[in-house]
Parts: C-alpha cells; structure tokens; sequence
C-alpha cells in the first residue's frame, strides 16, 4: 500500500486522501497521477505542496527569508513499481515544471531517516540531504533550481 503510514481503515485513508487531492483542473500545484505510458495505469502519485515561510533548511542555509513560497516534491508509488525508475522519471518532470515553468528557486522535502529508498531517489534527483535540525527521525532534502538566472 502506498499509504500504509496513515492508518489501516480504507474508507477513512480514501475520504482524506480524496478530500486532500480535490483541485481545479488548471492548479500550478497538487496531485498528478503517475501513469504508465503504455496502458494508462495509475501506478502512483507524486505532487508539488506549497508552503509559505518553510522551516527546512540544512546546514548553510542564509536566514530564513521573510514570507517566501516555496514547494515540496513529494512522491509515493505502489509497492510492485519501486526501483523501476518510476518515480524517478515523474519527478525529473515535475521538477523541470517546478523550475522552468513555475520558476521556483527551490525545492525541499523531507524523509524518513531510515527510508533509505526515498533518500537515495533524493540524491538521484540532485537533492542535498541532511539531517532534519527539529527533529531527528527525519531528514530534510533541498533541491536548489539553478537554472534561474
């Protein structure tokens, strides 16, 4: 299951997800389903999430800028299509969306520290990881757009 880390009732884990993914057709961020290009299923889900005056940072980091968005890549796939690259290929989309059409200076998350396949896709992708500064079973991922000029 994808979503195995919010609760064990099906209805209640669709109800919220579902109540969470309502958007407008034409919504700069939210949801885009992850589909297989050669019969259209739905393998997974990987979103953009903007957050206004992010916490995150990691070592080195220039003080926190006053009232900036920023937005979070996040990403779960089912379980029979890990390490297929995947995610991997829906992420480099969005995050060239997220650069080139949104132009958004950057891009963070945040992992579990011990799951060592979202961090490694992290790292794949470009992310800078370290360790969350407020809590230490996470890790934080910032992905800086350095196509902006």
């Amino acid at each position: 299951s994808m979503y195995s880390s919010i609760g064990n009732k099906p209805a209640e884990i669709r109800r919220r997800f579902l109540n969470r993914c309502y958007q407008p057709d034409d919504a700069e961020f939210g949801f885009r389903a992850a589909e297989l290009k050669a019969t259209g299923r739905v393998i997974g889900q990987i979103h953009l999430e903007p957050h206004v005056n992010d916490p995150r940072s990691i070592p080195g980091d220039p003080p926190s800028r006053f009232r900036t968005i920023e937005a979070e890549l996040s990403f779960a796939f089912g379980k029979e299509f890990w390490g297929k690259g995947f995610a991997y290929e829906a992420c480099l989309s969005l995050i060239d969306y997220a650069f080139l059409d949104l132009k958004l200076p950057r891009l963070v998350g945040v992992a579990v520290a011990g799951n060592e396949r979202s961090i490694n896709l992290h790292q794949r992708l470009g992310y800078t990881v370290a360790p969350d500064p407020t809590d230490p079973k996470y890790v934080t991922t910032i992905l800086a757009n350095t196509r902006l000029g």
